[in-house]
């Protein structure tokens, strides 16, 4: 179960969702919050459960979850999911696994009062040091995990889903440790290497233009669009470590002195370059 104040930081992003237009059922929390394995800056993974979404998803949908996230609590990663689709639908992996393990988070009866007037909190302190080191940690851990998904149980689209995500929380690392501030919260890996101030190649733009297309629709493959084959996963897969080595190497060039020290970005457990 997840500690008290998850839960109640989930209930006032769904009561906020709900308030701006979108009729949320109830969330849904998995992942290391609900393991209780999670660390500071650990993501809140949550199922946004609304029959708004058993209709047909946009990229509006997606970026207003993320919007209304970062007026809440920038932690959480909001995921929508149709009413109808989370309770009859289970071929998914990451549905199978809030199913398993997840916890139902029903909304507040009440908006609380400083949601209502200032949607954006004051945060405390932010220590830019521990934040870069903790996601770069997770974009490893990712990797790893969309790599088992691939190879070992062939779940394409769910491993490339996750594959996003390992970039996605890299960018973040970069983004912090140069800006010494959060990193915005965008699933837009394009923009995410603006603000990193990462110049992309062309081949490598694309390459993010495709795991954005993952992002959205992975989930999902085999309703409207087919899953990539094998050889197109792996392909994947190399350009991914091959990026995120890319971006390892950049953000070493960040590194900061202070007190006389330099305070280490990249986590040990290096991901190592692509063949």
């Amino acid at each position: 179960m997840a500690r008290k104040t998850i839960v109640k930081s989930v209930q006032e992003y769904l009561q906020y969702v709900n308030a701006q237009g979108i009729p949320v059922s109830y969330g849904v929390l998995f992942g290391s919050r609900v393991k209780n394995k999670a660390h500071k800056w650990s993501d809140i993974d949550v199922l946004v459960v609304s029959p708004h979404f058993d209709e047909v998803q946009t990229a509006e949908d997606h970026e207003k979850l993320w919007m209304f996230a970062a007026r809440t609590n920038k932690l959480i990663e909001p995921i929508p999911v149709g009413k109808k689709q989370y309770e009859e639908n289970k071929s998914s992996l990451i549905l199978e696994a809030a199913h398993r393990e997840g916890q139902i988070i029903y909304l507040e009866t009440e908006l609380p009062a400083s949601q209502k007037k200032t949607p954006l909190r004051k945060s405390k302190r932010f220590d830019a040091d521990s934040c870069a080191a903790a996601l770069w940690n997770t974009a490893l851990s990712d990797f790893d995990g969309a790599e088992d998904l691939i190879r070992g149980r062939g779940s394409f689209g769910m491993g490339l889903f996750i594959v996003h995500a390992a970039l996605q929380r890299a960018f973040y690392a970069k983004i912090c440790r140069q800006t010494r501030a959060a990193p915005p919260r965008s699933a837009d890996l394009i923009k995410l290497a603006k603000t990193a101030n990462f110049v992309l190649s062309k081949e490598q733009r694309q390459f993010c233009q495709t795991m954005n297309f993952y992002h959205k629709e992975g989930l999902y493959l085999g309703l409207e669009h087919s899953a990539p084959s094998l050889e197109q996963a792996e392909e994947y897969l190399i350009r991914a470590k091959t990026l995120i080595a890319s971006l390892q190497e950049a953000a070493k060039k960040t590194l900061v002195r202070r007190e006389g020290k330099i305070i280490p970005l990249v986590a040990k457990n290096k991901l190592p370059l692509a063949e």
